[in-house]
């Protein structure tokens, strides 16, 4: 297996998002409208939303977030409008290596994004 460091950001969220349609093209109607489990695509990026869960941000969250063309101010407005329309509570927007333009953290910040990191680790391996 080729260590992550080698493999291209892009090419995660590519398969991340193939794995996520094909999901989605597997449920049933009635299921669809039970989970809400939809992408999104905006001018800034694809919005992944789990309507079920709202409030969680690892389940609503942005994909390809500046990767085919910068990110615009307009594009960054009709993310959070999408997001708003969808219910949601919070909006992950990850940033990957490459995303543009290349102040578009600073331009979240601006707009009230809150930098956050959270990580779990297992009992056995903090011996």
């Amino acid at each position: 297996m080729t260590p992550s460091s080698e493999v291209p950001p892009l090419l995660l969220e590519t398969l991340e998002r193939a794995w996520l349609e094909e999901m989605i093209a597997g449920f049933t109607p009635a299921e669809s409208k039970a989970v809400g489990l939809a992408l999104t695509d905006t001018e800034a990026g694809t919005v992944v939303s789990l309507r079920v869960f709202p409030d969680v941000p690892l389940f609503n969250r942005t994909l390809n977030l500046g990767m085919y063309r910068p990110v615009t101010d307009a594009a960054l407005d009709e993310l959070l409008t999408v997001a708003r329309d969808l219910s949601m509570v919070r909006l992950m927007a990850g940033l990957i290596p490459g995303a543009q333009p290349d102040d578009l953290r600073d331009r979240l910040l601006q707009r009230g994004a809150q930098t956050t990191r959270a990580t779990v680790q297992p009992a056995h391996a903090r011996a």
